[in-house]
């Protein structure tokens, strides 16, 4: 295990090397490393700014704190990173843990060599390029989380040992500080296979102990959870997503619920974010041929983000498919192995289960990235039995590792690209506050967007502690609206930034 995570490590810190420290580029990255940089400095939330109004930004809560709305799982793993050094050397660890973990669970399934293959792959897939490893908006914490719980279960069906609820309860508490909703769901799936396996032995294994461990152990995330809550929100039982739902969305996190009453936004670029974009796949869903039409663009979002070499973030990739693809090609004999039919019953319901949520992002299935990687190392034994009788196949493990190194050199060199490229939007952000901060003294830019500049390029992002900074980004509210905030950094040079699709950020002062 330790080869597998120094594998993965080390090749992550290689790439970061060669493409260059990963800029943030997704509202979730921002508010990720929002958090983390409060959790560093020793606090849970931040209190609200004076003039909170002009820094509202997506995924962030300005009242009654200043905080992600995110749970702190990845978070908190940015801020390892920072406490070393830098953000992405938690995402590193992350994604070399993740290897670790899937390997583990693998080992609960398979031989020792399979699962060593299992572990290396993922550390080739996940753990050096791609989104999961060079960027802030995670996917390996749920997928550890994830592991541990999948890996635990199956132990458990074959031995109801009290130790084993450790792991179990662990993978329960990651999720519970990640991924919540797919917590719940692999949760309820874990207890009705060990139940329906226990019955079907009629009395069985004894799992009393076991579950007893588990729950010691992941029970105790649940007074953190709530003392979280209260500081961020001011209710233990409101997480912070919650209230930034109730503050902010126009639309339900489940397309099955009612449409709540819209929120009074004060931006307009903020009201059409959640009013056209986020409702929009609310709106698409609330007819059948509608729910069925985004049911199906599922998998497909998920294939074109995850099954060209490393998860994407975006959808550039290098069009190559990668080993995650194989078992859609091998279905068949796969569904003839047990192992393999047990896992694809688990990604059915898992699915299924996320059908109910308004909202899709490939990284939602990360908990199932053990289970995946399980139904690839599956295939590639069908594979393998099948070449045998041509003498081939020896070459079969040889060539799934080198073809899946081929495919991270392949993303690693379009990351590179994409970071020295002038016109991408945050390499325009970084060349903006770079000269500002190179002139001296401190800076205040009040952004103002064109109603044709993309929704997701949001340049109001900035730290926990916003009058530290040298460049402050807020918000243009309109002459009258922008007295209070340039009175209240007077200190500083104010400038105005326009912004135009396709046309260079315009700086004049202000």
């Amino acid at each position: 295990m330790l080869t597998v995570f120094l594998l993965s490590l080390v090749g992550a810190a290689s790439v970061t090397m060669v493409t260059g420290f990963p800029r943030p580029s997704v509202h979730d990255e921002f508010s990720y490393l929002l958090a983390a940089d409060t959790y560093s400095r020793g606090r849970i939330a931040n209190s609200p700014h004076p003039m909170w109004q002009h820094f509202e930004s997506p995924h962030v809560l300005q009242q009654p704190t200043y905080a992600s709305k995110y749970q702190p799982g990845q978070g908190l793993v940015l801020a390892s990173g920072s406490r070393i050094g830098h953000a992405v050397v938690g995402v590193w660890l992350s994604a070399a843990l993740l290897a670790v973990a899937v390997m583990w669970m693998l080992l609960g399934w398979l031989r020792y060599r399979w699962a060593l293959l299992g572990g290396v792959l993922s550390a080739l897939q996940f753990g050096m390029a791609g989104s999961w490893a060079q960027s802030y908006w995670g996917g390996a914490v749920a997928g550890i989380g994830g592991a541990l719980i999948f890996g635990a279960a199956q132990r458990l069906d074959q031995r109801a040992e009290w130790s084993l609820g450790i792991p179990l309860g662990i993978g329960c508490s990651v999720l519970v500080f990640s991924r919540p909703f797919e917590g719940l769901v692999v949760f309820l799936m874990t207890l009705g296979y060990l139940a329906f396996r226990r019955f079907r032995r009629r009395g069985g294994l004894g799992l009393g102990k076991a579950l007893a461990s588990s729950a010691m152990a992941g029970l105790v995330c649940f007074p953190l959870l709530a003392a979280y809550n209260a500081r961020v929100t001011g209710d233990p039982l409101t997480t912070p997503y919650q209230l930034h739902t109730l503050q902010n969305d126009a639309a339900p996190l489940f397309h099955f619920q009612p449409s709540p009453a819209t929120p009074t936004y004060r931006h307009e670029r903020l009201e059409r974010f959640h009013t056209e974009w986020e409702y929009g796949f609310y709106d698409e869903q609330q007819n059948l041929s509608g729910w069925l039409t985004f049911l199906a663009a599922r998998p497909v979002i998920a294939i074109a983000q995850y099954g060209f070499g490393p998860p994407r973030a975006s959808m550039e990739r290098c069009w190559l498919p990668g080993l995650l693809v194989l078992p859609f090609f091998l279905i068949v004999p796969l569904a003839r192995r047990p192992r393999s039919r047990q896992a694809l019953g688990v990604v059915l319901l898992f699915f299924l289960a996320l059908s109910s949520l308004t909202y899709f992002v490939a990284h939602y299935l990360a908990v199932l990235t053990g289970f995946w990687m399980l139904l690839v190392v599956e295939s590639l034994r069908v594979t393998r039995a099948g070449l045998r009788r041509h003498g081939a196949a020896r070459k079969v493990i040889p060539l799934a590792i080198g073809y899946s190194a081929v495919l991270v050199c392949l993303v690693a060199h379009q990351e590179k690209g994409k970071n020295s490229d002038p016109d991408f939007w945050t390499v325009e952000r970084e060349t903006v506050e770079d000269e500002l901060a190179g002139r001296g003294d401190s800076h205040l830019v009040l952004v103002r967007y064109s109603a044709g500049y993309p929704l997701h390029s949001e340049w109001v992002y900035n730290s926990a502690e916003i009058d530290e900074q040298t460049v402050v980004w807020a918000r243009d509210m309109g002459e009258v609206q922008n007295r209070g905030i340039v009175q209240y950094y007077a200190d500083r040079d104010i400038w105005r930034l326009d912004l135009s699709p396709g046309v260079p950020p315009s700086l004049s002062g202000y």
